[in-house]
């Protein structure tokens, strides 16, 4: 785990959250919000329609079931989250966890323990395809009624003070209960772990039954607002059969527009209290991913042995070979690589001025496994592995650099002959 302030002995990790809950949650209340503008009992049947669902239904079971009936389709726009950045999650400044409460949602906190949980907002965009079967032209304009009289056209409006349930990690209740010295499995001990979860969370941090696993799930009730908005006007369209009307379908769409949490920090005051999840393995045995993961790396240092990051880069090497070899000099900028020549000449040792790290998915690579060649700017990296993105960070001693950069500029880059480092 990275340590943000050693002085103050902080830990930090990070975990994405299951974003399940939140296709689950934000669904579900659409679909209750625009019913609830139509008479009780009005739609005999409701399908959501969508990809995430394990089944499909066959076009005959869809058109016998008794009308009217409604489909609801939500299609997601998710913008920079977790699964957009899974790739570069170790090279982003983004995950430096600076002004914690100011930047990111407070969830749980505890000056006794030390034991802070923050959710990182991020936001999300839901477009809601609704059709509507209904028996006659007559039921039709009915139905676009209801919507005209509910819903303004190209309208905005806010519904406020909602609550979405989204899943604490397990991996941090399991560290909560570590740190506190609980037995999850000795129910007096359970009994305080869910009171002190209860106690010291915002909105309330409470242990389910999960009906899809049959096993416990800790839940936090994330409030939300959550901005509507009604792009267009309500259609329909008339399905024959010879000369007599079968039925209809009326057509809309409506968004729902909020914040959702992509990512959970956690403090603890003690590095031996992490749980090291296993990082390699990210696939469960379907082959399914799995995104209730630690990492070890949350970010990636900006100053080491005092050099600063001039450049990190993410590559994926070749595989089944002896070695990958990647050639950095593109990516250096052309006065860096200029300053670099010019200490060669005059014999400099370029390893005292300059520093190259790999990361491979978030944590250091072993200095074994990788080579640094200064005189030809090349990287080897031995016997890499498949399906895995490494990234290169190459640090400079700022003040060498721009020293021998003012002598070049200044007509007097002897004077680099006398630089001692």
């Amino acid at each position: 785990m990275s340590t943000i302030k050693d002085n103050h002995k902080v830990i930090t990790c990070k975990t994405s959250t299951t974003f399940a809950y939140m296709v689950g949650g934000i669904t579900s209340f659409a679909s209750s919000f625009f019913m609830s503008k139509f008479p009780k009992g009005y739609f005999k049947k409701l399908f959501i329609i969508d990809s995430f669902n394990s089944t499909n239904m066959r076009n005959e079971d869809f058109y016998e079931q008794s009308t009217p009936y409604i489909s609801i389709q939500p299609v997601f726009e998710v913008g920079n989250t977790f699964t957009e950045m899974q790739p570069y999650w170790q090279t982003t400044n983004y995950w430096i966890f600076r002004n914690k409460i100011k930047n990111y949602t407070p969830v749980l906190k505890d000056k006794e323990s030390g034991i802070n949980i923050y959710a990182v907002p991020s936001r999300v965009k839901v477009n809601f395809n609704i059709s509507i079967k209904l028996p006659t032209v007559m039921s039709a304009y009915e139905s676009m009624h209801y919507i005209t009289q509910n819903f303004e056209t190209t309208g905005y409006n806010y519904i406020n003070d909602i609550k979405l349930q989204t899943e604490i990690p397990p991996s941090y209740i399991k560290i909560i209960a570590k740190t506190l010295k609980l037995d999850v499995n000795n129910k007096e001990d359970k009994d305080k772990l869910n009171e002190f979860l209860l106690s010291h969370s915002y909105s309330g941090i409470q242990e389910i039954i999960n009906m899809s696993t049959g096993r416990p799930s800790h839940m936090y009730n994330l409030n939300s607002n959550i901005l509507v908005n009604y792009p267009d006007t309500a259609t329909f369209e008339k399905n024959n059969e010879g000369a007599v009307v079968k039925d209809t379908v009326v057509k809309y769409s409506f968004s729902m527009e909020t914040w959702i949490p992509s990512n959970y920090i956690m403090e603890v005051p003690d590095s031996n209290m992490i749980i090291d999840e296993e990082e390699d393995n990210l696939v469960d045995e379907k082959g399914n991913y799995k995104f209730n993961l630690i990492f070890k790396k949350d970010y990636i240092e900006h100053e080491l042995d005092g050099k600063h990051l001039l450049v990190k880069k993410s590559y994926i090497p070749d595989v089944n070979v002896e070695y990958d070899l990647l050639e950095f000099e593109p990516i250096i900028s052309e006065e860096v690589i200029s300053v670099l020549k010019k200490l060669k000449e005059y014999n400099k040792n370029i390893s005292n001025v300059m520093k190259a790290i790999v990361y491979i998915n978030g944590r250091e690579l072993s200095e074994s496994l990788y080579d640094v060649d200064w005189d030809n700017y090349t990287l080897k990296t031995f016997h890499p592995l498949s399906n895995k993105t490494y990234t290169i960070l190459l640090y400079g001693n700022l003040p060498i650099l721009n020293q021998a950069s003012d002598y070049i500029q200044n007509g007097v880059e002897r004077k680099i002959a006398h630089m001692r480092f």
